[in-house]
């Protein structure tokens, strides 16, 4: 009995020590894959990070947007520049306003020039509502003509030569006709002269 009680014993032994050698190595075994899981953290926040730089993408378009609308408001105006006849204003029956000292438009031919007294500009803006384009430009002409003769006048010359018009100091030059730069509301007129005294 004794022999048979110490065989048991030793087997029990055998089999405990079995035991406790799988348990251990089971612990071991499931507490590996936790670096996985902070390999896994590391990705998502660079992926993250790569999100968020990708954000001021968002305000270049933006930028590029706003700048495309301020040019497309960029407008240029109900305006048009156009040439009528100077007889419209000097000839007719507003022809008397203009007696005493004569007008010579472009290369017009005038007698001879004793003097010259320099050169001058004028400039006349006029109301153009209810009015065609040709009404209110010639209204502008006549205003400026006789702003000519009042200046010319004061010098003590009797004539003005060489008139050309002149918008936003561009010059044109004709003999019988005139530029004016007419819109909806407004009509203008700008004109260029030399002021003379005749022989």
């Amino acid at each position: 009995m004794t022999l048979k009680t110490t065989a048991l014993a030793l087997a029990l032994t055998a089999v405990l020590a079995a035991c406790a050698s799988s348990g251990s190595n089971t612990q071991s075994t499931s507490s590996a894959p936790a670096p996985a899981a902070s390999s896994t953290s590391s990705t998502s926040t660079s992926t993250s990070a790569s999100s968020t730089a990708a954000k001021p993408a968002a305000g270049t378009t933006a930028s590029s947007s706003a700048s495309t609308t301020s040019t497309a408001n960029t407008g240029s105006g109900n305006r048009g520049r156009n040439q009528f006849p100077v007889a419209d204003a000097t000839q007719g029956p507003s022809a008397s306003k203009f007696a005493g000292v004569k007008l010579y438009f472009g290369k017009q031919k005038s007698p001879a020039v004793a003097r010259s007294l320099g050169e001058d500009r004028t400039s006349v803006r006029t109301n153009s509502f209810n009015k065609t384009p040709r009404e209110a430009c010639s209204i502008a002409l006549a205003s400026a003509l006789i702003r000519f003769q009042d200046a010319a006048r004061r010098k003590g010359a009797d004539a003005v030569i060489n008139i050309r018009s002149n918008y936003d100091n561009v010059e044109f030059s004709s003999e019988t006709n005139y530029e004016c730069e007419e819109g909806a509301l407004m009509a203008g007129v700008a004109l260029k002269g030399e002021f003379v005294k005749l022989k």
